[in-house]
């Protein structure tokens, strides 16, 4: 667990540094996170620096999930989407890179062996 808290915060660091150097720590980078507990972790590593949504909230189905209109407007706003690999996002990521292609995607699972997930 350790490892995986340093590693998220090297990575919003490194995230920050590369791609908003102009921004500095001035304003939250919108993320957005597949399931709640995912929003958890980012924003304990994150904390001021992001403002977290959640694209599959409680009580929706990941299996039959379709984002309504404001969650694509929210969307379009966030700057990076962290992955975990699972299956909803096989489907959505390719359509919604294909509308939203300057969103960054970090896949924080094994992207080589899938099995492992």
């Amino acid at each position: 667990m350790n490892h995986f808290l340093k590693t998220g915060l090297f990575i919003v660091v490194l995230i920050q540094h590369l791609y908003f150097p102009d921004k500095g720590w001035t304003e939250p980078i919108p993320v957005f996170v597949s399931i709640l507990p995912q929003k958890y972790f980012v924003e304990r590593i994150g904390k001021e620096q992001v403002k977290v949504e959640v694209m599959v909230n409680p009580g929706e189905s990941p299996a039959t999930f379709n984002p309504n209109p404001k969650k694509m407007s929210l969307l379009s706003q966030a700057k990076l989407y962290f992955s975990i690999g699972v299956p909803f996002e096989t489907i959505w990521i390719e359509r919604i890179q294909s509308i939203h292609s300057n969103l960054q995607f970090v896949p924080l699972h094994d992207t080589q062996n899938p099995a492992n997930d």
